[in-house]
């Protein structure tokens, strides 16, 4: 169930509320599964996983994804959804990398923008370069639009802990915050303990 605050003594109405956000984040889990499933887009393989031995036998199939520019509409939909309102509240960058991430990005950061009033400051896009294989860079201007603010990452697939590392000291050398990830896919043992929290669609 969702966490609530340290130290708050919850209602009935607040455990009802916080029970009914469960259960339809899970449904929407669900759902997103299984659309993506029937649409061909997770393949089986035998991938290494982490140091412990640990392996993922699926991965998200991104050239795919990108032929289907209405599906990518829906899920980067369905993860704002599965962001917590007070959370998205206080976004005010989304970054991707990759085609597929930078795309996703470019959509969420919109949908958060359009969850807000007028009057209140709009959510802006930064994308991550790849330079050569394993390297990322942010560009200066990206960069300078990150200082002080809450960054909320954006991956199609969640599945290499070294690359989201780069993504999140590029952030923080700029100055800026990461306050959650978000991926349609993530390798299952990469969500347990994930600091900061990972919020995927499905693994």
């Amino acid at each position: 169930m969702a966490a609530a605050p340290s130290g708050t003594r919850l209602t009935v109405d607040t455990r009802l509320a916080l029970a009914r956000l469960e259960h339809r984040q899970q449904r929407i889990r669900a759902q997103i599964a299984q659309d993506v499933e029937d649409a061909g887009l997770l393949l089986r393989r035998g991938s290494p996983g982490d140091a412990a031995g640990e392996r993922s036998d699926r991965h998200l199939d991104v050239i795919r994804l990108l032929q289907r520019p209405p599906l990518i509409w829906r899920l980067a939909a369905d993860l704002v959804d599965l962001v917590p309102a007070d959370l998205r509240a206080q976004i005010h960058i989304v970054a991707g990398r990759g085609e597929a991430g930078a795309i996703l990005a470019h959509v969420v950061a919109g949908l958060i923008d359009g969850h807000r009033a007028l009057i209140d400051a709009p959510c802006r896009f930064a994308m991550f370069a790849q330079g050569p294989p394993g390297t990322l860079s942010l560009d200066p201007v990206f960069a300078s639009a990150m200082r002080g603010q809450a960054v909320l990452l954006v991956e199609a697939c969640y599945d290499d802990p070294e690359i989201w590392q780069a993504c999140l000291d590029l952030v923080h050398q700029a100055g800026g915050r990461v306050a959650a990830g978000t991926a349609i896919w993530a390798r299952p043992d990469l969500l347990s303990g994930s600091s900061p929290r990972v919020i995927a669609l499905c693994d």
